[in-house]
């Protein structure tokens, strides 16, 4: 079982797997609903191209930064940024 880019095709294997990972119904629900809002809410700064602080940015541990979790931010001349998020390793580009 690996990461959804579809939430509606979330199968019953995909459940039993957590279970057998050692979660109850209850830990499934409650897991489901403090992923989905944070999921909306890096939507929402994915599309107006936010990226963290600076400050925030080098708190974060090397292995999240490495590994397309943290947005790179190209600072211009002009001052103007441009934001992208690296490809995970192994994904297809």
């Amino acid at each position: 079982m690996g990461p959804k880019s579809d939430p509606n095709a979330t199968t019953a294997e995909d459940a039993a797997a957590l279970r057998a990972a050692g979660l109850d119904d209850r830990e499934i629900f409650e897991s489901t609903t403090w992923i989905a809002p944070r999921l909306t809410f890096a939507t929402v700064n994915d599309a107006l191209g936010a990226a963290p602080d600076p400050e925030l940015r080098a708190k974060v541990p090397a292995a999240v930064r490495t590994n397309g979790h943290v947005r790179q931010v190209t600072v211009h001349s002009c001052g103007c940024e441009d934001a992208s998020v690296p490809a995970a390793p192994g994904s297809a580009v």
